[in-house]
């Protein structure tokens, strides 16, 4: 991004002057009309507006209803038929010179909002146009009848007698009907914006492309909220533009065109009947009676509202200025405006780089930013966190501080600045940049912006209000009147790592190895949904060349045994420290214990989770709590979801039997996580499985091993062969059962444990 600073330039200014100096040249020979309505009201604008046939003021929506009689009896229908039309304009109630002296056109610029409505969602019509119209007559009796009714079908603009040699208009429409039965190849679909220039439709953009049906897909039909468009004609170059988007007026530079239609060659000057034009809007639809022709108590398919308007053009009708008076005034205004122009470009130069700061960040609330994060300047991270204030400071880490960020709109985020000087730090931001910007996941922490500037690298993320899992699992001796997580949350949290986890391993284009998955690294929202979070160690390997990542990478009581031997991370080694954080979240009990009081035998939580197997009382070390604490529910399949229970679906509670046989099987899911042999443990797949059925109640599992495995075995034979510095684990099929039985890794053996290590200081 461009500093603002570094914006202005002597030649920039230069132009800039030259740019005024055509302005006012324009202006003084130019454009004499301009209005604006960011909303109407009735009463204001009475004297400049005027509504003919069934336009009327709505107070509700601030807008005026081309379409608002209500009496059906004086609805206007042709003989015979059980349809009833309606007709409505409004125009600005002063003529607008768009012709000159010469016959030459005006130049015009025009923006405003719509919106359509209508009751039935499957057929409506006919829609509306802007356009000039020669005439700002009522349009009562005998006229509406034979004019306006019968030219319903064409939205009330245009003449039914289309061969006459006079026929001429220009037209922009936004067409809800396609009338296939009298012009098929004019009207592509029944949402479609056409440019119309007398007899013939220079451009057009059909709305349907990309539905199943391009020709019929009731694009304008029901209630779609508001839409706005610009119509912009330079008569010099004569072109014309015209783009469409949903949503307000302000809306459109963060919006996304859906109609962006130019056309060339575009002589408006036969289009206009007089010198002296009205423009304005005009739009039709029809009804059908309840009970046949007679009965007319029905209602009207289509309901269209101008909500806003802004009009610049037509030339300037007041009395020409004598030549020695114009340059004098010319003269004066552009020494005035060079002046004034110096002295906002040096006392605004400040204001605008902190405006544009302000804008980019209200952006970062817009659906686009949310689907797309981007980078930042330094400048807009400052203003986010009140210039990285201590106040605002929520954690620190190896690589750096994480901080509170406020956007203009409230919505708070958490900011990541990494710690000067620190290459890891570097490494850390590139790695977690590149890999969370293009990922996606309900249970993964959304990266919403990044910084990488010299003056520091920083990654913005989604604020988790409820902190990280280590804090709930171990929390400060400060905290007041706190509550152990209950079984539900906790089993919930489990579920929604492993679905993350199986996401990164198998769901996207690329393998993502998270490598450092800890309880730290697992952060919480409001509803304690689990979101994995710190890629600082992620690194993307292809489906294919998984086994070819070698940076030792981990925590200490998370780190699979082959790692130290192997240097090398894998999905199975991603795999082992979930399984420990299984552990973890079911025995409420720390990977490694570092109290030097504990016994020998507690030191490593994975050995005290198998000694407790092999004795047949696996739940002698789950936590407590999450024994006594509120009864577990699944859901009941065979009964409907309802509003009564929320998102849950209907709540089935489990049994204190049930429950307890349940934690069983996912402190056995944790131990089948952790195999010694990585050939053994589960693919992620499964896993993820196993915890979507824990919902139900009750998990199929394998056959685990009554008694603890060997330490994990390694052949290095063939690695020295092949001349490579270590072995590389393979993809054997998974069987659960967790015992010595003959694997791809036969010679030799890794003999290691975990106790060992802790034990020996390393």
């Amino acid at each position: 991004m461009t500093r603002a600073g570094s914006m202005w330039t002597p030649s920039l200014c230069l132009r800039v002057v030259i740019l005024a100096l055509a302005v006012l040249h324009d202006q003084a020979h130019a454009l004499g009309t301009s209005f604006s309505y960011s909303m109407f009201d009735g009463d204001a604008n009475h004297e400049t507006v005027n509504t003919l046939g069934d336009t009327t003021y709505n107070r509700t929506n601030k807008a005026y209803s081309l379409q608002g009689l209500a009496d059906w009896a004086k609805c206007v229908r042709r003989s015979g038929e059980e349809t009833c039309n309606s007709c409505g304009r409004l125009l600005y109630k002063h003529p607008v010179r768009m012709k000159d002296a010469k016959g030459a056109a005006s130049s015009f610029s025009t923006n405003f909002t719509i919106a359509f409505q209508s009751s039935n969602l499957t057929y409506c019509g006919d829609g509306m146009v802007f356009f000039f119209t020669p005439s700002n007559a009522d349009t009562s009796g005998t006229e509406r009848a034979s004019y306006w009714n019968l030219a319903g079908g064409r939205m009330c603009a245009f003449d039914t007698k289309e061969n006459q040699t006079d026929f001429r208009v220009f037209a922009v429409t936004f067409d809800s009907y396609r009338n296939d039965k009298y012009n098929p190849d004019f009207d592509v679909s029944d949402g479609n914006i056409a440019v119309i220039l007398n007899k013939n439709k220079l451009n057009a953009s059909n709305l349907c492309l990309g539905s199943a049906n391009i020709t019929n897909c009731n694009f304008f039909c029901g209630n779609k909220g508001d839409f706005s468009a610009s119509i912009d004609y330079n008569s010099t170059d004569l072109k014309l533009r015209v783009q469409f988007w949903k949503g307000s007026i302000q809306d459109k530079s963060s919006s996304t065109m859906l109609t962006d239609l130019t056309a060339s060659h575009v002589n408006l000057a036969n289009a206009f009947l007089k010198n002296d034009m009205f423009v304005g809007f005009s739009g039709s639809t029809f009804g059908m009676g309840l009970n046949g022709p007679n009965d007319w108590q029905g209602k009207f398919y289509e309901q269209h509202y101008i909500k806003a308007w802004e009009f610049t053009g037509g030339f300037d009708t007041s009395e020409p200025k004598s030549q020695a008076g114009l340059i004098a005034g010319i003269v004066s205004a552009v020494g005035a405006g060079i002046g004034l122009f110096c002295l906002c470009v040096c006392v605004g130069m400040k204001r605008r780089k902190r405006y544009l700061c302000h804008r980019r960040l209200a952006q970062m609330t817009t659906p686009e930013f949310e689907g797309n994060p981007g980078a930042m300047t330094y400048s807009e991270v400052r203003m986010l966190t009140k210039n990285f204030s201590p106040s605002e400071r929520i954690s620190s880490g190896a690589f750096g501080d994480v901080y509170k960020g406020t956007l203009p709109s409230g919505k708070i985020l958490a900011v990541k600045r990494i710690k000067e000087g620190n290459e890891q730090g570097e490494e850390s931001f590139l790695a977690e940049a590149t890999s969370l910007r293009q990922i996606r996941h309900r249970n993964l922490l959304q990266l919403r912006a990044w910084s990488e500037s010299k003056e520091g690298l920083v990654l913005v993320y989604d604020y988790m209000s409820n902190g990280s899992l280590d804090m709930w699992l171990y929390p400060s001796p400060k905290w007041t009147d706190f509550e152990p997580l209950s079984w539900p949350i906790r089993r919930s949290i489990l579920a929604g790592v492993a679905a993350g986890l199986q996401y990164l391993h198998e769901g996207w284009v690329q393998c993502v190895l998270h490598r450092d998955i800890k309880a730290s690294n697992i952060m919480l929202d409001e509803n304690f949904e689990a979101r994995l979070g710190d890629f600082g160690l992620a690194r993307l390997v292809d489906h294919q060349k998984v086994e070819k990542t070698t940076l030792l990478a981990g925590t200490l009581g998370y780190m699979a045994p082959e790692m130290q031997h192997t240097g090398r991370a894998t999905k199975e080694t991603d795999l082992f420290a979930f399984g420990i954080l299984v552990l973890e979240v079911v025995c409420g009990r720390k990977p490694l214990n570092t109290n030097p009081d504990c016994n020998l035998g507690d030191y490593v939580l994975l050995d005290s989770v198998w000694r407790a197997h092999e004795a047949g009382n696996i739940l002698s070390v789950a936590d407590p709590w999450i024994l006594k604490s509120k009864p577990d529910y699944v859901r009941e399949q065979s009964i409907e979801y309802s509003d009564e229970y929320e998102d849950y679906g209907a709540r089935n509670y489990l049994n204190p039997e049930d429950k307890q046989s349940l934690i069983a099987s996912i402190l056995k899911i944790g131990l089948l996580c952790c195999l010694p042999d990585p050939s053994e443990r589960p693919p992620m797949r499964q896993v993820n499985q196993w915890f979507q059925d824990s919902e139900e109640g009750s998990i199929n599992l394998p056959k685990l091993s009554s008694t603890k495995p060997e330490p994990y075995q390694v052949s290095w034979s063939k690695y020295m062969s092949s001349g490579e510095a270590t072995p590389t684990t393979q993809s054997n099929t998974f069987t659960g059962m967790g015992s010595s039985q003959s694997s791809s890794f036969a010679q030799g053996s890794f003999q290691t444990s975990m106790s060992d290590i802790f034990k020996s200081g390393r």
